[in-house]
């Protein structure tokens, strides 16, 4: 597979396929001038610098010159994507359960895989279908500026940010789960739009700019859906006893509720 994208020039899907199986490697190969030098093992620290550095909003404009080029990856984006998906399970599960043992501490808390494969199929939905489709609809459009793995590394590496943000919702305040969910929704949204709009504007015509629309609706989408499902739990616990006037009782009433 290497000797395909380093000889004649090789398909799209070829080298996208060969560079699935990139890892990062510490061997200090040489990289040729051409078309093989995208497609060659990254550093681990590579990898590092390019999740850490989508949390800076001014080095967005210049990333994929920066930090992707010459040697964009999909071991990377798809490790980013794979560590949201467990960052979203464990910490909104560790949530719900402080909840539920604050506001009943006898009551037995049972986890919901359901959410584990509902972050699986959203997270590599939008992280990898979605650019994908994009390039798809771009290269469709006349637009070749921009590489099917460079489009994927972007949407991949950009959603970073939800990992450390998973790891703080664990905190049972909802005003600042909705202050985190808000600022990781804009740094992410600005990193994709940075890399993006560049890219819209070099078709002929306009038409490929109405993507910025769909991208946005898109992304606020996924952070209001991240929102809702993962980071909700706050710590219910009856004082008093039963309302006299009626309503639920306090055996009724879930340990562990949602607020919106």
């Amino acid at each position: 597979m290497k000797r395909s994208c380093q000889g004649h020039a090789p398909s799209e899907l070829t080298c996208t396929i060969h560079a699935l199986y990139q890892y990062p490697s510490t061997a200090q190969d040489s990289v040729p001038n051409s078309m093989a030098s995208g497609y060659v093992p990254v550093e681990a620290d590579d990898v590092l610098q390019r999740c850490w550095i989508t949390l800076i909003p001014t080095s967005a404009p210049n990333y994929v010159a920066n930090y992707l080029s010459p040697s964009p990856d999909l071991y990377g984006p798809f490790w980013t994507l794979t560590t949201v998906i467990f960052a979203l399970f464990v910490f909104s599960s560790l949530a719900a359960s402080i909840a539920s043992y604050l506001s009943h501490p006898s009551a037995k808390y049972d986890y919901n895989f359901q959410l584990l494969s509902i972050a699986v199929s959203l997270v590599y939905a939008y992280g990898l279908g979605f650019p994908a489709l994009l390039w798809g609809a771009l290269r469709y459009m006349g637009v070749t500026e921009w590489s099917l793995i460079e489009a994927v590394a972007v949407w991949g590496y950009g959603q970073f940010v939800w990992i450390p943000v998973a790891a703080l919702c664990v905190i049972p305040v909802p005003i600042l789960r909705w202050f985190l969910v808000g600022v990781a929704c804009g740094l992410s949204g600005y990193f994709l739009l940075s890399n993006v709009y560049p890219i819209l504007t070099t078709a002929d015509s306009k038409a490929p700019r109405a993507f910025v629309i769909v991208i946005v609706l898109l992304h606020l989408a996924l952070a209001l859906t991240f929102k809702v499902l993962f980071f909700s739990y706050y710590v219910v616990k009856e004082i008093g006893g039963d309302d006299p006037l009626g309503g639920d009782s306090a055996e009724g009433t879930p340990s562990a509720r949602w607020l919106l």
